[in-house]
């Protein structure tokens, strides 16, 4: 119970401050992109003609689940990794937010044509205007949870069920209409750099014999 206890406060702690942490420094990108005149659009002329599936919203907002699922599967160690590299994955993210506010290419649709996916895209549009894209942290953050998964685990079964995931999850942020392909292969880029070269924590031996 108190292993229980302790590991509900490392990750209610981590967690917590790197959520806090995204809210105010994602929307506050957000908001200026969204005042500025002159924003960019970087995305490819047949990207517009790929056709919107509503379903798709479901593998989109999956990532939130990660973060869920890292309660369970991550210990302390691994957790604390896992939001120091948000954390810093967020900062050359906002400096590129601000310096080239960027602008979707796609056409959000009018959520009450969507049928019962309506409320979904509803809350979405209210919540996330169509700037900071590139790179995508929806790409980032999806690559950081389920690389720590593979890391804590080891497992061949892990490491597939997170890579058609995170597919799942990088088709989803163009069929939802959320991003294009620069943004994904720019929020890839971020997130392997973040995770190759930032904040590469081991387990104590101590934590490893109480564990």
């Amino acid at each position: 119970m108190l292993i229980f206890e302790k590991k509900s406060t490392n990750y209610f702690f981590w967690i917590g401050i790197a959520t806090i942490v995204f809210f105010v420094v994602y929307g506050s990108c957000n908001y200026y992109a969204s005042t500025v005149s002159h924003t960019y659009k970087l995305y490819f002329p047949w990207e517009l003609k790929i056709p919107l599936v509503p379903w798709m919203i479901i593998p989109y907002r999956s990532l939130d689940w990660i973060f869920v699922v890292a309660y369970f599967l991550l210990d302390k160690v691994h957790t604390k990794r896992l939001a120091l590299h948000m954390m810093i994955s967020i900062i050359p993210a906002a400096i590129i937010f601000i310096l080239f506010p960027g602008e979707c290419g796609f056409v959000r649709p009018d959520p009450s044509t969507l049928g019962i996916w309506k409320p979904i895209y509803e809350v979405l549009y209210t919540l996330d205007k169509p700037h900071n894209l590139y790179p995508s942290l929806h790409i980032t953050y999806s690559y950081l949870g389920l690389m720590a998964f593979h890391d804590m685990n080891k497992s061949l079964k892990v490491s597939l069920f997170s890579l058609v995931w995170f597919l799942m999850i990088c088709a989803s942020v163009i069929l939802t209409y959320q991003h294009h392909v620069i943004d994904i292969v720019m929020g890839l880029g971020l997130g392997y750099l973040t995770y190759k070269y930032t904040f590469r924590l081991q387990p104590s031996p101590a934590y490893e014999m109480a564990t």
